[in-house]
This record gives structure tokens, C-alpha cells and sequence, in this order.
């Protein structure tokens, strides 16, 4: 058998499912009447809630191991390749002003007296 580590989302799944199993008996135990309600489908209910809470435990936590990573910056604004700036020189229909870093562009406001 190879030497993995169990996933966290694994056991808090599992240990939200125990202390939801131990609720659900303390609730039949202490009040038996109180899921007569449902009939022939109380205990599909006791599963259904185990089950739920065993998912909500792990996908409420986290695993390190399995964590997307992050995606690389992305270049610098100013760096524009050499093809795009050819179209952009050669295209008469717009007029494109790059931005390079540091500049601020601000709007003109009128002084107000």
C-alpha cells in the first residue's frame, strides 16, 4: 500500500458526519416522536442529512495539496509585439495612443471660482 496522506476534506467530511449522525441519534433518543412526520421516509432523512453534511464538512475545507495554481503576471503594458504595432501604425481609421507606465492621464476640469 503506497504511503498517501489522507485529504483534509476527507476527514472534516467525515467528522461533520459523525457529529451529525450523534445529533440525529440524541434527537431520536431524547424526543422519539419528532420525525413521525415523515413517515415511511425518516430514515432516508437521517441519510439524507448525513450525507449533506458530509459534503458541506469538505467542501468547506481546504487542501493545500490540491490547490490550483496561480497564474503567472502578465507583461508589462508597454511591451507590445512587434506585429500589433504594425497593424495599429498602418490602420487610418483610429488614432491608438499607448499608454506607458508611469503616465497619468487625467481629465481636464475647468477651475471653479
Amino acid at each position: 500500500m503506497a504511503n498517501t496522506p489522507v485529504s483534509p476534506k476527507v476527514k472534516a467530511g467525515a467528522n461533520w458526519a459523525a457529529y451529525a449522525t450523534l445529533a440525529l441519534t440524541l434527537l431520536s433518543t431524547l424526543t422519539p416522536g419528532s420525525l413521525d412526520f415523515l413517515g415511511k421516509f425518516a430514515p432516508l432523512a437521517y441519510g439524507v442529512v448525513v450525507g449533506a453534511t458530509y459534503a458541506l464538512g469538505a467542501f468547506l475545507k481546504a487542501d493545500p495539496l490540491r490547490v490550483a495554481p496561480v497564474p503567472a503576471p502578465m507583461a508589462s503594458p508597454s511591451v507590445y509585439p512587434a506585429t500589433a504595432v504594425a497593424a495599429a501604425e498602418s490602420d487610418t481609421s483610429a488614432e491608438v495612443t499607448p499608454i506607458l507606465p508611469g503616465e497619468v492621464i487625467a481629465p481636464e476640469v475647468a477651475p471653479t471660482a
